[in-house]
C-alpha cells in the first residue's frame, strides 16, 4: 500500500510504534495526524525528543521539540515532491480501493476548473460595545424538563444536560455514551492550568452546551488562584442548555456566559441583496442546525436548519468587561474565526499561551476570510503555527505560543 496520510494515537507507545515502520518511513505518509505526551513516552521507555527527531529524520516539518505535549498535524518538508509520489502512476480502478482516491482527485480536478466565486462582499452592521452576561438569576430560572433537556453524567463532580442524540449526534451523542466531547484537548488545558501559580482564566468562543467550559470551570475552582471561564456562545437555545448546567453544578460564581455571536462588525452578504443588512444593525442571523448543533453557524445553513438572530459584539469587548486573563483558549465558529480574530486585537497583544482552534478553508472563505490571513493573524501574535498552503483545514488542534516560557510568567 502507498500511504498518503497517518494517524497515530497510541497513549504513549508512538516511539515503539514508529521504531517498527523503518520500511514505511523510507517512503513516509505526506501528512501525519499525531499525539505525544511526554509522561506517557517516558513511562513507555522512549522520550518526546528521540520521537520528534525520528520524524524529523522520516522528512516531517517538526517545529518545537522541547513541547511537553504535541497534538498536530505534520506535513512533509517537501510536500510538492512527497505528493507526486502519488501522481506517477495511473490509477486502476478496484485495485487497493483507489476507486476512491480516483473520485477524490476527479472532485479535486472539478473544484480546481469550476468558475472563480465573486470576491465576498461586506457590510458593517456594527456591534453591541457594552456586551452584559447572562445572570445567575436567568441561569437558575430556566427549568431543564419544561425545555426536554437531558441529564448527562459524566463524572461524579459533572452534570451536562444535553439534547438527545437524536438531535445532536455528535457532541450529545458522545455525552450519552458517558464521554466529553473533546475530552483529551480540555484535560490538556487544565494539566497546563495547574501549573500556573497565578490566576490563569479560560476563553471559550463558540462553547455550545458547555463540554470544555464546565470541566475546565471545575478545574479552575480547584486550582483555587480566581481564575474563570468566560463563555461565549451565540445560539440562544443552545446556551441554555449551558446556563442550566453551570446553575446545576453551582458553578455560577466561575462561569461567565455571554450569549452573543463575535465578529469584527463586518458581515458577509448576499451581492443581490445587500440593504438587507441595513435592518440587523449590531444583529446577525445563525443557523441552528437540526441534527449538529456544534455545525450551526454564520456562514453555512444545513437543510432544514432554524434560522436564529442574535447581537454581534468582539472579543475586546466582552474581555474589557469581565477584565480577563486568559491564559488558554478554545476557538470553534464554524469559518467566522478570522472575523472574531480581527475583533480581538487587544487580547492578542498579550494572547493566551494555548489555543485549540479548528480552522476549514472552505468555511474562511465563505466568510471572506482566507485560512492564510488567518493563520498569518495567529503567527504575529506568537502561535507556532505549521504550514497551511497544501491543506484544506487545520483540524481541531493544539497551538502553544513560541515563547512558551515568557508566555506562562505572565501569570505566575
Amino acid at each position: 500500500a502507498k500511504v498518503f496520510g497517518m494517524k497515530i494515537d497510541v497513549e504513549g507507545f508512538e516511539g515503539h510504534v514508529l521504531r517498527g515502520a523503518t520500511q514505511l518511513l523510507a517512503n513516509p505518509p505526506c501528512i501525519l495526524n499525531i499525539e505525544l505526551n511526554r509522561q506517557f513516552l517516558e513511562k513507555a521507555g522512549t522520550s518526546m525528543r528521540s520521537v520528534l527527531d525520528l520524524l524529523w529524520e522520516a522528512g516531517y516539518d517538526v517545529h518545537d521539540r522541547n513541547k511537553p505535549h504535541l497534538r498536530e498535524l505534520l506535513l512533509q518538508r517537501d510536500f510538492e515532491k512527497c505528493q507526486a509520489r502519488f501522481d506517477e502512476d495511473p490509477l486502476v480502478a478496484g485495485q487497493n480501493g483507489s476507486d476512491g482516491l480516483a473520485a477524490a482527485r476527479a472532485a479535486a480536478h472539478l473544484r480546481a476548473v469550476r468558475p472563480a466565486e465573486k470576491p465576498v462582499q461586506f457590510a458593517d452592521v456594527g456591534y453591541e460595545h457594552d456586551p452584559r452576561p447572562v445572570t445567575a438569576a436567568a441561569m437558575a430560572e430556566i427549568d431543564p424538563a419544561e425545555k426536554d433537556m437531558v441529564e448527562y453524567e459524566v463524572r461524579d463532580d459533572l452534570q451536562i444536560y444535553g439534547y438527545d442524540k437524536s438531535e445532536d449526534t455528535f457532541v450529545s451523542g458522545m455525552l450519552s455514551r458517558g464521554r466529553l466531547w473533546e475530552s483529551r484537548s480540555s484535560s490538556e488545558f487544565c494539566k497546563l492550568i495547574k501549573e500556573v501559580n497565578g490566576r490563569a482564566d479560560f476563553l471559550d468562543v463558540g462553547a455550545n452546551i458547555g463540554t470544555w467550559t464546565l470541566p475546565l470551570a471545575r478545574c479552575i475552582e480547584a486550582h483555587g488562584r480566581g481564575g474563570r471561564v468566560v463563555a461565549v456562545e451565540g445560539m440562544a437555545p443552545i446556551a441554555e442548555y449551558m446556563e442550566a448546567s453551570v446553575a446545576r453544578n453551582n458553578l455560577t460564581g466561575t462561569v461567565d456566559i455571554y450569549n452573543y455571536a463575535v465578529g469584527d462588525g463586518l458581515v458577509p452578504v448576499d451581492p443581490d441583496q445587500p440593504e438587507a443588512a441595513n435592518k440587523t444593525q449590531g444583529k446577525v442571523t445563525m443557523n441552528l442546525d437540526p441534527t449538529n448543533k456544534g455545525g450551526s453557524s454564520l456562514v453555512n445553513q444545513a437543510e432544514n436548519s432554524t434560522v436564529v438572530t442574535t447581537q454581534l459584539t468582539t472579543l475586546d469587548a466582552i474581555l474589557a468587561r469581565s477584565k480577563g486573563r486568559v491564559f488558554a483558549m478554545k476557538m470553534d465558529i464554524e469559518g467566522f474565526e478570522g472575523h472574531a480574530l480581527k475583533g480581538a486585537a487587544h487580547l492578542l497583544e498579550e494572547p493566551p499561551c494555548v489555543l485549540s482552534v479548528e480552522l476549514n478553508r472552505q468555511f474562511l472563505e465563505k466568510a471572506g476570510t482566507p485560512l492564510e490571513g488567518v493563520v498569518e493573524i495567529l503567527h504575529k501574535a506568537g502561535f507556532d503555527m505549521p504550514k497551511y498552503d497544501k491543506w484544506p483545514a487545520l483540524s481541531t488542534l493544539i497551538y502553544y505560543q513560541k515563547n512558551w516560557r515568557r508566555c506562562r510568567a505572565r501569570f505566575n
